[in-house]
This record gives structure tokens, C-alpha cells and sequence, in this order.
């Protein structure tokens, strides 16, 4: 027993240092899009309407990029645990070229789609002022890629703290071109939300060459400079990096998708209810970041062991990962419920709203246990990138068990023959609906971690560690 608690306290120290710095990067990253949104309301509604449009429109697109040179992270970490120090930068240099790749082909995307904003119902003035800022901002999109790719190789060797200053460098850089730019200070042009995209696009080519600087000069990767020589593009080696993160990125783009369906359907019912869900969500997504930076750590874990043939390193890492999932479950759940109230009159004075956001942080927080689960579940999966199950479990129960579930007990609009034959629960159904789809996503989830890690099949014939064989215990 001395030995199992020995072998868990030292993958969760681990875990802490990895995930603690990637949870402020995540914040950082955050606070750059709430500045533009901030700032572009000193220049006025239809601004500040433009910048959000245009926001609604790039993120998904910065998130699918994201997740599919996730697909390099778990790489890169696979063969820094093999301890094949020699193979990193060619392998970094092919996720560079698919990041160029990918930013290139979704910035000319963006900018010739920009215009066309009114077709989607968004209003002509609002329209005009998004365009203008997304064709300012794609032109950073290459740059970002790159800088994501960069950052993997520092994150998947297990060293995260660069990533984490240079976000605060960078958000903070923002900020004051955001200023210049836009309000024509410092000596710069008076560009409006022109400025705001222009000041993103610059701190996105900012990002990039930070990270490129640290990666050629700091002395830890004297070894394996991922710049130093070049690699041509290797179609295969490019075709697996994009092919192991491809499931990753259309995930998050499918859930994205699904939360705006439901933000668009409650918007339906009136501004009160609108307004208390953006309320719910907002402060969901603000504690989202914290599982989320468990997962990420775990990935990077789970592939380092991976990488190495440990497999009851790889078991330790996947224990230690739940555990700490649930743990940071529970205390979001409790955070959420009983600071429900709180939380709700810090977004908003009208009573009505605060009622009701009120209950649905408390029916939310019923939401943040199960939710850090399947994060910590999929971040183990990815490690040994396993992604296309994952994500077709969790698109699947979302779209065609989440979505239904949610316009039922919501009391949407249905045939005459069955209304009021089900409950109307209001906006609070949507919750509920969330809560059970999450729920049925984890168990899917916890029963494949199951067979994958601690299943006949997983095991190599290697003794087991006392860790080990608490596992095939609890599995069996």
C-alpha cells in the first residue's frame, strides 16, 4: 500500500506542475478575447456587435486548428517518452507545415466569407463592421498555427511555463496595440474595429516569434532545435499528424456547435432567459478551463509512457488523472451551487434574471462533476490517440440524444398530438438535457479507458507495479 500511495502522489505532483501552468495559459488566452469585446464597446454598439459577430465566426476556426495540431502534441510526447530525442524536429517541422497549411487555407476562407455576412441574417451595419475586422485578422491566422505547433513542442517534452509567459506577454501586448489601434493612440491610426482586428493579427505574429526564438536559443533544446534544419514536407508524416488530431478539432467544433444551437433556441423564449443562460454558460466556461488543463496534462502523461512502453506508468498516469477529475469535480459542483446566487448578481442587477440564472447555476453545477470526468477520460484516450471513437461517441450522444432531449423537456414547439403530454422545465431543460448527455458520454468513456488500459489486451505480460495491481483489481 506504502508503494501504491508513493507511485500516486508522485504522477499527481506530476500532473499539478504540467497542468497548473497550462490552466493559467488558457486564462490568458481567454482574457485576450474578452479585451477586444471590452474595448470595441468604447466605440459603440454596433462596433462592439461586430467585433462579437466577427469573433463567433474565427474562434471555431481557431479551435479546429487547435485540436488538429493536437494531433502533433501527442505525437511529439510519444517520442519524447521513447527517448528518440533525434526524430523531434523533423516531426516538429511537419506540424509546422500543416499549421501553415491550415491557417493559410482558413484565413483565405475567412476573408472571402467575411462579406458575406448578411446572408446568414446578421444586420447590414453589423455585417460591415465584422467584416472589417476579420479581414484584418486573418492575416495573423498563419502565424497562430504556427505558434500552437511551436508551443506543442515545448508542451509535449513536458516543459509548459514557456507557453504560459508568453501568453501573458502576448495578451498584454494586445491590450495596448488594441488601444493604439483602435482609438488612434501612441501615434497610430485611428482604425476603429479595424484596429481590433489588426491588433490581434499583430499578436498573433508576435506569439510565433517568441516561441520560435525560445525554441532556437534557450540551451534546454541545444539537442533538437526544431528550426535549425530544414525538412521538406513529407506528405505521409503530415497525413498522420493531421489524421490523429483531425477527430480532436472536429470535436470541439461539434461542441461548439451544439451550445450555440441551444443559445439560438433559447433566444427564441425572450431576453430573460436569454440573459440567464449566457450567465450560466459564461461562468461554466470560466471553470471549464480548469479539467480541461487536467486533460491536457494527462495527454501529454499518458503518451509520454505511452511513447515508452510503460504500461503500468501509463495505468498510474490514467488512475491519478480520475481521481483528480472527480476531486476538482466535486469542488466545482459545490463552487457552483452554493455561490449560485453570488454569481448571478455580479452579471446582473435585473431580479428576474437573477432568479432565474440563479437556478440554473445550481441545476449547472450538476453539470461540473460529470463534465470533468469525460475531459480527464478523453485527455487519457488521446494519449494513446485513440480520437475517432471518442469523438463519435461524444458527437453522437450530443447531437442525437442531447439536442432532442433538450427541445422536449424545454417545451419547444412540437406536433399538437404531443404537447403537454411532457414537463416544461423552460430554459432550465436544456440543462438537464446537457447533464444527462455528459453523463452518458463519461460512462461511454470510463467503460473504454477500462478495456483499453486495464483490459486483457493492454497488458504486455510485465510484472506488475503495487500501483498495477490495485488497478487490475479495481478493473476486474
Amino acid at each position: 500500500m506504502t508503494s501504491l500511495i508513493r507511485a500516486f502522489q508522485g504522477q499527481l505532483r506530476k500532473m499539478l506542475l504540467l497542468s497548473g501552468p497550462i490552466l493559467i495559459s488558457q486564462y490568458a488566452y481567454l482574457a485576450s478575447g474578452v479585451v477586444d469585446t471590452v474595448m470595441s464597446g468604447k466605440l459603440g454598439t454596433v462596433d462592439q456587435a461586430g467585433v462579437a459577430v466577427g469573433a463567433a465566426v474565427w474562434i471555431p476556426v481557431q479551435m479546429f486548428i487547435t485540436g488538429t495540431l493536437y494531433g502533433f502534441l501527442i505525437l511529439l510526447s510519444q517520442v519524447f517518452g521513447s527517448d528518440k530525442l533525434e526524430k523531434l524536429a523533423e516531426l516538429t517541422q511537419q506540424a509546422v507545415w500543416l499549421a501553415l497549411i491550415l491557417g493559410g487555407l482558413f484565413g483565405l476562407l475567412l476573408w472571402l466569407l467575411a462579406p458575406g455576412l448578411p446572408v446568414f441574417g446578421t444586420a447590414p451595419e453589423v455585417a460591415a463592421k465584422a467584416s472589417d475586422y476579420l479581414r484584418f485578422l486573418v492575416w495573423g491566422l498563419p502565424f497562430s498555427s504556427t505558434a500552437i505547433a511551436l508551443r506543442f513542442f515545448c508542451d509535449g517534452q513536458q516543459n509548459v511555463v514557456p507557453a504560459t509567459v508568453i501568453a501573458i506577454v502576448t495578451v498584454l501586448i494586445n491590450i495596448l496595440l488594441n488601444y493604439g489601434l483602435m482609438f488612434g493612440r501612441f501615434g497610430l491610426p485611428d482604425m476603429g474595429v479595424r484596429g481590433c482586428g489588426l491588433a490581434t493579427s499583430i499578436s498573433m505574429v508576435i506569439s510565433a516569434i517568441f516561441f520560435a526564438a525560445y525554441v532556437s536559443w534557450t540551451p534546454r533544446y541545444r539537442q533538437t532545435r526544431p528550426l535549425a534544419t530544414f525538412y521538406r514536407p513529407v506528405a505521409a508524416r503530415i497525413k498522420h499528424i493531421f489524421s490523429t488530431g483531425l477527430p480532436i478539432g472536429c470535436a470541439l467544433v461539434s461542441e461548439f456547435l451544439v451550445l450555440t444551437f441551444i443559445a439560438i433556441c433559447i433566444s427564441s423564449r425572450g431576453a430573460v432567459d436569454s440573459a440567464s443562460h449566457q450567465i450560466a454558460f459564461n461562468f461554466m466556461m470560466i471553470l471549464f478551463a480548469m479539467p480541461t488543463s487536467v486533460s491536457m496534462a494527462s495527454s501529454i502523461m499518458v503518451a509520454g509512457e505511452h511513447g515508452a512502453g510503460n504500461i503500468s506508468g501509463k495505468r498510474e498516469v490514467v488512475l491519478c488523472s480520475i481521481s483528480l477529475g472527480a476531486a476538482l469535480g466535486l469542488v466545482l459542483t459545490f463552487l457552483m451551487y452554493f455561490s449560485a446566487h453570488t454569481v448571478a448578481g455580479l452579471y446582473s442587477h435585473d431580479p428576474q434574471v437573477i432568479a432565474l440564472a440563479t437556478s440554473l447555476l445550481m441545476v449547472a453545477a450538476l453539470f461540473q462533476f460529470v463534465d470533468a470526468l469525460q475531459i480527464c477520460l478523453n485527455g487519457c484516450l488521446r494519449g494513446i490517440e485513440d480520437t475517432v471513437a471518442p469523438f463519435l461517441i461524444t458527437s453522437g450522444l450530443y447531437w442525437l440524444l442531447t439536442l432532442p432531449a433538450g427541445w422536449l423537456l424545454a417545451g419547444m414547439p412540437l406536433p399538437a398530438f404531443l404537447t403537454g403530454l411532457l414537463p416544461d422545465f423552460g430554459v432550465a431543460g436544456w440543462w438537464y438535457a446537457l447533464v444527462l448527455g455528459v453523463s452518458l458520454v463519461a460512462l461511454a468513456l470510463g467503460n473504454r479507458c477500462r478495456r483499453l488500459f486495464f483490459g486483457p489486451r493492454s497488458s504486455t505480460g510485465e510484472q506488475l507495479s503495487p500501483i498495477q495491481e490495485q488497478l487490475e483489481k479495481t478493473a476486474s
